[in-house]
């Protein structure tokens, strides 16, 4: 569907040009993000956005596409009552762990699943923890309900229709579905691309087309209190000073800024004096161009660092542990609470989520600083991100040196 849209809009628009952030379902209608000319660059930057959707999930049917497009592969009577039904819906509320359809675009082993679908082939996919922020029944007409879902970026509704389905026993398929909004973009300020036909005539399309900048007026509404992470390496499809551009947005507004970025997306930040920083010690000592292996051996370079800018500095250093330099001029280092890596991803993320803890907490930097190691040694021993009581036990370990 998006293919056919962009070749339309690009005569209209005039734009050679066009990305899109995101893709729809065929027979999905609702609210896609465009990028022309040299806001292409942003794409990467909207695409990572929770959604909202209208769907009708009819229950008593299951397909191959798990939507009512594909082929009836089950049809079962609907014995569940409304409030059966109404129980099942709202239980997907939370982060639970999807397994893509094969109908979709996702890639295994370098081939789109639709196109092994399309040749009748069933692979084996892994599940995806992605989370399902609210749901909201319009209207319960079995086999029918109405529905609005706010949820993460990567969630497919028609794989939660199927879910909702198989939980009640009768199994159930998509019907119906309108992505209301995408990020801060609503259908109610959305153009059809028939209305942008009628712009380009009238010579008023161009007064239509949002501002780059105004993908930035999210940060209008931060405040003194609020806490800002910018994490992550930059696509190349997004300006390589986004992280900068929007520092230099916020440095009037006293926003607590965390910055967990390497080399020099990391240092043309620093002007701005971020709260905190974490490279760990291979990314503190590729910008030195040293070879850091101990924590005395960091410190240094760690305080460079704070020289330049930054207020605290966070290293992280692996099954060695990791040192904190704070503001205060203090250094304090630990050991790793664990010996057991299950799962690197995401540990990195929950060290500085244990420190915005600690710190929001008790506004102590050792505490700060051990609720740090904590978290994040607790989720690297996990399976998936760690539960409280994982993190109060490895907090347990920790065992400051000044």
């Amino acid at each position: 569907m998006y293919t056919k849209s962009r070749a339309k809009l690009r005569g209209i628009c005039k734009q050679k040009k066009i990305g899109h952030t995101g893709t729809l379902d065929p027979e999905a209608s609702g609210v896609l993000p465009v990028c022309l000319g040299n806001a292409t660059k942003l794409c990467d930057l909207l695409t990572d956005k929770d959604k909202e959707y209208r769907a009708v999930l009819l229950l008593g049917v299951e397909t191959d596409t798990q939507d009512t497009t594909g082929q009836i592969l089950t049809e079962k009577e609907v014995n569940a009552g409304e409030e059966d039904v109404r129980s099942a819906i709202l239980s997907f509320v939370g982060p639970y762990d999807q397994i893509p359809p094969m109908y979709s675009a996702l890639k295994v082993n370098g081939q789109k699943l639709c196109d092994l679908a399309r040749k009748g082939q069933v692979v084996e996919r892994k599940s995806r923890r992605i989370t399902i922020h609210s749901i909201e029944i319009e209207d319960i007409s079995l086999p029918r309900v109405t529905m609005r879902v706010a949820c993460s970026r990567g969630t497919y509704i028609r794989t939660l229709c199927h879910d909702i389905g198989q939980k009640l026993g009768c199994g159930g398929a998509m019907e119906r579905l309108e992505r209301t909004r995408s990020g801060n973009f609503k259908a109610e300020d959305a153009y059809r691309l028939s209305e942008l036909e009628v712009f380009a005539k009238e010579g008023s399309l161009e007064e239509k087309l949002l501002p780059v900048e105004s993908v930035f007026e999210q940060l209008d509404a931060l405040k003194k209190e609020d806490i800002l992470v910018l994490a992550g390496s930059i696509p190349v499809t997004m300006p390589s000073d986004i992280y900068e551009q929007i520092m230099k947005k916020l440095q009037d507004k006293n926003v607590t800024i965390i910055v967990d970025a390497t080399k020099n997306l990391l240092l043309n930040v620093l002007k701005y004096h971020p709260f905190l920083i974490k490279p760990n010690h291979h990314e503190l000592g590729e910008i030195f161009g040293v070879e850091l292996s101990e924590w005395e051996d960091v410190v240094p370079y760690a305080k460079k660092l704070q020289e330049m800018g930054a207020v605290n500095v966070l290293v992280s250093m692996g099954g060695k542990g990791g040192v904190l330099l704070s503001e205060d001029g203090k250094v304090v280092a630990t050991k790793a609470t664990t010996s057991v890596v299950k799962n690197s991803v995401g540990a990195g993320d929950s060290s500085v989520a244990g420190f915005i803890a600690g710190w929001l907490q008790k506004k102590d930097y050792d505490y700060a600083f051990s609720m740090a190691m904590a978290t994040g040694g607790a989720s690297a021993a996990s399976d998936y991100l760690a539960t409280k009581q994982e993190v109060e036990e490895s907090l347990k370990r920790v065992d400051l040196k000044h």
